[in-house]
């Protein structure tokens, strides 16, 4: 398996490359410890204490395909539980996310262009979301840059292509939404080869990849025609259609046009579009699979209206292709003249001034840890009950029993009255003994999970307080 030396990167290339993953690894870890343990992490910290086996007849049943929860079992068995250690990864998928989309930008583009998409990547709210969190989410899009990254490379039988469509498939056995990032293969592959090895390149790797997307073609479909899954979305509505655009782009996605549709008030900006000539030959693929990701959105956001799937974070597999395509489309007009560079600068600027440095500030399982210990205090003989049966992890993470089995962690929390509830009519006797119970509700927003112990606790009447914690957990106290 041979390299040619026109694959090679410049030494140049490559510092630049480890700047940027240098800087992702020494910002983001600053922050990565500090936001709270939530409900997403402690379905993955949950799941992650199983059997490989286990795993997979489990995950296969909801609509998480296992690989990440796979790799999680293994990387706690090594490293242990602390918060540094279940989200180290995660830090190190996202920071070298970035530095691989330099390299990538880098073989078709100019090193300035490269430098503004990785740079935006960098300070991307979602891409710092998903750094502090111990989620699929960065392994998925870790992945799904390796994949792209490969075929910068021409090597012997098209290996880098087979192994460009292997590695994507375990992106979308992370998350099933990884298979938005098809489009960006095949945009790579045309920009970086000759038309008639294009042609043929991207035919070996569609089927090369649909042959390794039959268990999870089979997997999806079961779950989309189940008439009893329920783990779907709200139906949007129009403001969404571009009020997701504003969040992707850290909530200042209008400043940043304004200050594009500013710089074309001075004449070498414009001028430097003109000499482009306006859609040259070099720019067709890029405003095409523009085009394409746009249209994903929109048809994403029409089958919402039918069946809501128009989730922010699912949408970041679609801007993984628009946020690039407009960077690079942008550098191509605003590199050429020294007040282009200024532009892209304060755009940059205007961009990083939305960024949360502390990622889910609106959940606070530390206050719930605490309602919890206050309730006790005034009703020793009390009972808890939480509710998805998951979350009772987040309360284990908070009160420090994250090196406990799940087994030994459920027996802990029992021994203090804290019980989960798999469903509501496996814990009637203990109800029925109850002088007192605090319901905690974790369920979000947009599920319809079983919530029959609290329906049926609401019917008695014996309501004495709601409280709404933050936007995730309710907490309901009911008298017997």
């Amino acid at each position: 398996m041979m390299k040619s030396r026109k694959d090679e990167y410049t030494k140049h290339a490559l510092l630049w490359a480890c700047c940027i993953l240098f800087l992702n690894l020494l910002s983001k870890a600053i922050f990565y410890t500090k936001a709270p343990f939530t409900l997403d992490e402690s379905f993955t910290f949950y799941h992650a204490k199983f059997s490989v086996h286990e795993i997979i007849i489990e995950l296969i049943k909801g609509n998480n395909p296992p690989l990440y929860e796979i790799f999680m079992h293994f990387w706690t068995q090594v490293f242990g539980n602390a918060i540094w250690a279940v989200r180290l990864p995660s830090l190190l998928f996202t920071s070298a996310f970035a530095a691989f989309w330099y390299l990538i930008i880098r073989k078709v583009e100019s090193h300035k262009s490269a430098l503004f998409v990785s740079l935006i990547f960098s300070f991307l709210q979602a891409q710092w979301l998903f750094s502090q969190e111990m989620r699929a989410y960065a392994m998925a899009f870790f992945l799904i840059t390796a994949s792209v990254f490969v075929l910068a490379y021409s090597w012997r039988y098209n290996i880098q292509v087979l192994l460009s469509a292997l590695i994507l498939a375990l992106a979308v056995y992370t998350h099933y939404f990884s298979i938005f990032a098809l489009p960006l293969t095949y945009w790579f592959i045309i920009k970086h080869t000759p038309v008639k090895n294009a042609i043929r390149a991207m035919s070996i790797f569609s089927i090369v990849f649909a042959v390794l997307m039959c268990p999870v073609l089979l997997i999806v479909a079961a779950r989309i025609f189940d008439s009893e899954n329920v783990l779907w979305g709200v139906k949007p509505d129009w403001k969404q259609l571009y009020g997701q655009f504003n969040i992707a782009f850290n909530y200042r996605l209008w400043y940043a046009l304004a200050l594009v549709l500013l710089g074309f008030v001075f004449n070498d900006i414009r001028r430097s579009l003109r000499l482009q000539k306006l859609y040259p030959e070099k720019w067709r693929w890029d405003v095409f699979f523009l085009f394409v990701y746009v249209g994903i959105y929109i048809l994403l956001f029409i089958v919402s209206q039918f069946r809501p799937v128009f989730i922010a974070k699912y949408l970041s597999f679609v801007f993984l292709g628009i946020i690039p395509l407009a960077c690079i489309l942008l550098g191509k007009v605003f590199t050429k003249s020294n007040k282009g560079i200024y532009f892209l600068v304060a755009i940059f600027a205007v961009f990083i001034s939305g960024l949360k440095w502390v990622s889910n500030a609106e959940y606070n399982p530390k206050q719930v840890v605490n309602a919890i210990d206050e309730y006790l205090v005034g009703n020793p003989e009390g009972t808890i009950f939480v509710y998805p049966n998951w979350y009772q992890y987040s309360i284990a993470y908070h009160k420090g029993y994250y090196n406990l089995t799940p087994l030994e962690i459920r027996g802990k929390l029992a021994r203090e009255s804290i019980y989960c509830l798999e469903n509501g009519f496996e814990i009637k006797e203990i109800v029925q003994e109850s002088q007192s119970i605090l319901y905690i509700d974790a369920g979000e927003e947009f599920l319809n999970g079983n919530h029959a112990l609290r329906d049926q606790l609401l019917e008695k009447g014996n309501l004495l307080k709601h409280e709404q914690i933050d936007n995730q957990v309710q907490t309901w106290y009911f008298g017997n």
